[in-house]
């Protein structure tokens, strides 16, 4: 079923869940099963590998897998009708879209609060609150982000001989698109605001835990000092659209708090609302240069607009008073 051959290497993450999800499957159910319903099982968990895409001819792995059940029961000894191939397909593609139904979510928010809950189990320092990084939860966002980037909507969902409907199915897409696309502009000004603390942090001692410079992460009835308690007021641009989904996204938040981050994003709301879009994309085109080392933290500063390097840096410095020093002379930069 999962097209392996024995003492194959599995590189692949998706690849291993899944087979091992059915070796356990198979393991445990095995005497219980007929050999038939054993087979239909670990056809739905080899659906759920995600993000395959078509063949060029336009083929997607539930057409190919219509040609290849046959050739898997006979191998086995099993009874496999015509119909129950199609039928045990249906099922498998249901249960593969269900897996990742979170991209047909109408609601950017929780789609977003869904994906970012992922975040701690493929980073395992988020899972220290108060203890990660400033430039480890960067690299997080970076890989989410590389990840969206690459991603085909397209390649999302799947379809087969009329399952889910057509209307069902191209609604799956354009939610997924709008999800996709929604998600590359958030993690997008979510890293440049990081990178610009990041680049602060180096540049007066060093890479430092996120709670010093931003406060800890808020909980009811704990008062804290936050970082976005010191930045300005920020006067109406042009380029920012107080309707848009992302604007909503940074100013209220997704859907719930997470135990490593809010929910919310002011310090990227401050950025939306700071700088045009031009120069976010080209801000983040330049900070490959300092995280390459081809561009010191300090000589990126230098090339932000000022009024934004000292308007962060003067937050920062009522934040951390160890670096107070080294704070105040960007905060002060003519």
């Amino acid at each position: 079923v999962f097209g392996l051959h024995p003492g194959q290497r599995l590189i692949s993450m998706a690849v291993l869940n899944e087979f091992l999800s059915a070796l356990v499957l198979n393991r445990q159910l095995g005497d219980l099963l007929s050999l038939k319903d054993i087979l239909r099982m670990n056809l739905c968990i080899e659906a759920t590998i995600p993000f395959r895409g078509s063949t060029p001819d336009g083929k997607n792995y539930f057409d190919l897998m219509e040609q290849r059940l046959p050739e898997i029961a006979a191998r086995h000894g099993i009874d496999l009708s015509e119909d129950e191939v199609i039928d045990t397909l249906r099922i498998a593609v249901t249960f593969g879209n269900k897996d990742i139904e979170n991209f047909a979510e109408a609601d950017p928010g929780r789609f977003l609060d869904n994906t970012w809950k992922l975040l701690p189990e493929s980073n395992a320092a988020l899972r220290l609150p108060d203890v990660y990084s400033i430039g480890t939860y960067r690299q997080a966002l970076q890989k989410m982000a590389v990840f969206f980037e690459n991603l085909d909507p397209r390649a999302v969902f799947n379809q087969y001989r009329g399952v889910p409907s057509d209307q069902a199915y191209h609604q799956m897409l354009r939610y997924a698109r709008t999800n996709i696309d929604v998600a590359r502009d958030y993690l997008k000004l979510k890293i440049l605001s990081m990178t610009v603390l990041e680049a602060l942090a180096v540049a007066t001692g060093g890479d430092a835990p996120v709670s010093l410079f931003m406060g800890d992460v808020p909980r009811e009835g704990v008062s804290i000092k936050r970082l976005e308690y010191f930045l300005p007021e920020v006067e109406d641009a042009p380029w920012v659209d107080y309707s848009s989904v992302i604007y909503k996204l940074l100013e209220s938040g997704r859907s719930n708090e997470t135990s490593f981050d809010m929910k919310n994003s002011p310090l990227s709301l401050f950025l939306y609302k700071s700088l045009p879009p031009e120069k976010i994309s080209n801000y983040m085109e330049r900070s490959r240069l300092m995280f390459a080392g081809e561009l010191s933290a300090h000589d990126f500063l230098m090339e932000i607009d000022r009024s934004v390097v000292r308007a962060i840096a003067s937050a920062s410095a009522m934040m951390v008073f160890t670096r107070r020093q080294g704070l105040l002379k960007y905060a002060n930069l003519p």
